[in-house]
């Protein structure tokens, strides 16, 4: 089995942390400010919102997701919904929502484009309403009930009439647009109609507030879907994630033990426990390094006979001391000692105590090594 490094298991652990932490810590989402009466940003509607205030016109901000069933209103509301961004269709929900009575008012519809001028100003019975965007509902798509005559890529010239559900529009298309059933859902195909941009623009808002007034129902502002939301949603989200949800089982418990022993197991890899002890260095032995030295050099010059020298002059001392002669250099008595303790002929030592005068070889002076260790046996 293959043995795991340290920078694999280190490795492995960042990756499981970068992972546990992207699913616990959820992203930091901040407030979408386009289009939410919080912002004074030109894409805001705080200027518009002060205005009604100041009309004496009583709105609220709407902080819940008004899909939820829990927020099911009991009496019909009329819900403005301003866009952060175009919204593609109308879709089952919305006019199911209608369908019980509540008013709803989207601003930022998606139209096509037209050959309208960018900025258009259209008269109504408010005023001037500026409009700064190309984009137009045809009047067939957003009544089919309805036959208009159509020349070319041009729709002929309709004016705005609220008895045939068009609010505002010119000769390009609608602009506003409203469909009744048991409540009204409104369309606006820009939603910039009202915003801080247009504050000099006094039919702007006060169009809108006629508009959102029409029903004479409680009036909201949705700030939910620009990441404004109040303590019961907060909870709510909090309550529905995953984390939560094992906190009430006994699988949290297990988690946290999974925890414990994995922290354990992380410090058991990278340190002992206890004092840590200093490292001995071992001592260098300089005879055995010297011997060691000229014994490689001797070798690489072809020079045995020096070494032999060497072992007989060592070998020597041995012998005598065990013949018990002390360190006397006199050949001769060491022949007859070694003789007279032996019984062997002189010729057996005399030839180790002098070194050959030629060049030996290796296997030469092997063999001298071991007739010396045969000499000092037989002692």
């Amino acid at each position: 089995m293959k043995k795991i490094s340290r920078k694999q298991w280190l490795g492995g652990i960042a990756i499981a942390v970068m992972i546990l932490l992207t699913i616990i810590v959820p992203p930091n989402r901040s407030q979408i400010t386009e289009g939410s009466t919080f912002s004074r940003s030109p894409s805001g509607y705080a200027a518009w919102y002060d205005y009604m205030e100041t009309q004496g016109i009583k709105m609220q901000r709407w902080k819940k997701d008004i899909r939820n069933p829990d927020y099911e209103n009991k009496k019909p509301i009329t819900l403005i919904q301003i866009k952060p961004e175009l919204e593609d269709h109308i879709g089952y929900w919305e006019e199911d929502w209608v369908n019980k009575g509540n008013n709803l008012i989207i601003l930022g519809v998606k139209a096509r484009p037209t050959p309208a001028s960018f900025s258009s100003v259209i008269p109504t019975k408010s005023g001037d309403v500026k409009i700064d965007t190309t984009r137009r509902r045809s009047y067939t798509q957003s009544f089919p009930n309805e036959q208009l005559a159509i020349t070319g890529l041009m729709i002929a010239k309709v004016q705005p009439n609220p008895d045939k559900k068009n609010l505002l529009g010119d000769e390009f298309g609608s602009i506003i647009w409203k469909s009744q059933d048991k409540g009204t859902l409104t369309a606006v195909v820009t939603p910039y109609l009202a915003a801080n941009a247009y504050q000099n623009e006094s039919g702007n808002f006060k169009f809108l507030a006629e508009l959102v007034t029409a029903a004479k129902t409680p009036i909201y502002v949705d700030e939910f879907i620009h990441g404004y939301k109040d303590a019961d949603s907060q909870k709510s989200e909090v309550e529905k994630t995953w984390i939560a949800y094992l906190g009430k089982t006994p699988l949290f418990a297990g988690a946290v033990q999974a925890l414990f022993v994995l922290i354990i197991f992380i410090i058991a890899q990278n340190r002992r426990f206890g004092a840590a002890s200093a490292q001995s260095s071992e001592s260098i032995n300089n005879s055995q390094a010297y011997i060691e030295a000229l014994g490689s050099v001797l070798k690489k010059a072809d020079r045995h006979e020096f070494v032999w020298q060497a072992i007989a002059k060592a070998e020597q001392k041995k012998l005598q001391q065990k013949l018990g002669i002390g360190n006397q250099d006199d050949q001769q008595t060491l022949l007859n000692a070694w003789v007279q303790h032996t019984g062997r002929p002189k010729a057996d030592l005399e030839h180790l105590l002098n070194a050959p005068k030629t060049k030996v070889s290796e296997q030469e002076l092997l063999k001298l090594l071991q007739a010396w260790q045969q000499v000092l046996l037989s002692l």
